[in-house]
C-alpha cells in the first residue's frame, strides 16, 4: 500500500541516502508513493513511512474547512477539535467571558439536564484540547467545572482572535471530535485545512524505530 522513496543530499552535496521499500510487504501492487523530505537514517524513514501507512488502514473520518487568520495558530500534525452542530449530543459551542475559579461565563446558553453527564471540551490558545466534566452553574450561560484546567484561559474581548473556545457535549468517552490537521494551505486571508481522525493506532510502530 505505501512505496517509500527517499533521496536526500547534505549541503556539501556528497552524500545520498536512498531507499525504496514497499509496505505491508514487497509483493503490494499499485503502492501509493510517499516522498520523505529531511531523513537521514533508516529508522526515520520507517517511523514516517509506518505512520503513513497506518493513517489509510486507521483513518475513518475526514473533514475539510476554511478558517481566517486564526488558521496561523496551527500547522500540519496539531491536533484540533472539530464541532458539528448539527448532532444531538452538542450542547453549546462558543468563547469563554469570564472565569471565577471552577466557574466560566460562557458565550452562548448552555442547558444541562440534571442526572447526566456532561463534559466542556476547551481548546486553549496552546494548541491543547481539556476535557473536563461540569455541571449547571447559577444561570444558563454558567457552568461549574469539575477540577481546573490545565492550562490558562483566555477570555473573549473584541478583536481577541486567541480567546479559548469551548464545546460542550453529553460525556461518550470518545475521540471521535478530535482531528489531527493533514495539510495546511494558505491564502491572503483564508487557509484551507483539512484534517482526519486522531487515533494512537497511527502511531503503533513507533516503537520498533525510536
Amino acid at each position: 500500500m505505501i512505496e517509500v522513496k527517499l533521496n536526500e543530499q547534505t549541503l556539501q552535496g556528497v552524500w545520498v541516502f536512498k531507499l525504496s521499500q514497499k509496505l505491508p510487504d514487497a509483493n503490494v501492487v499499485n503502492a501509493k508513493e510517499l516522498e520523505i523530505k529531511g531523513i537521514t537514517n533508516f529508522q526515520q524513514a520507517m517511523l514516517q513511512a509506518y505512520r503513513a501507512l497506518n493513517k489509510i488502514k486507521y483513518q475513518k473520518r475526514s473533514v475539510e474547512f476554511g478558517a481566517y487568520h486564526e488558521a496561523d495558530l496551527i500547522t500540519r500534525n496539531d491536533l484540533i477539535l472539530v464541532a458539528n452542530d448539527t448532532r444531538p449530543m452538542l450542547i453549546s459551542s462558543g468563547s469563554v467571558l469570564e472565569q471565577d475559579g471552577l466557574y466560566l461565563t460562557l458565550s452562548q446558553p448552555c442547558l444541562l439536564t440534571p442526572g447526566k453527564t456532561y463534559v466542556i471540551h476547551l481548546q486553549m490558545p496552546n494548541k491543547q484540547v481539556d476535557v473536563i466534566e461540569v455541571t449547571q452553574g447559577i444561570s444558563e450561560y454558567e457552568v461549574l467545572l469539575a477540577r481546573a484546567p490545565t492550562s490558562l484561559i483566555v477570555l473573549e474581548y473584541e478583536g481577541n482572535i486567541s480567546a479559548s473556545t469551548y464545546l460542550v457535549t453529553t460525556d461518550t468517552h470518545s475521540k471521535r471530535d478530535l482531528f489531527l490537521i493533514t495539510e495546511k494551505s494558505g491564502g491572503c486571508a483564508e487557509s484551507s485545512i483539512p484534517a482526519i481522525n486522531y487515533t494512537d493506532q497511527y502511531y503503533l510502530k513507533d516503537k520498533d524505530y525510536i
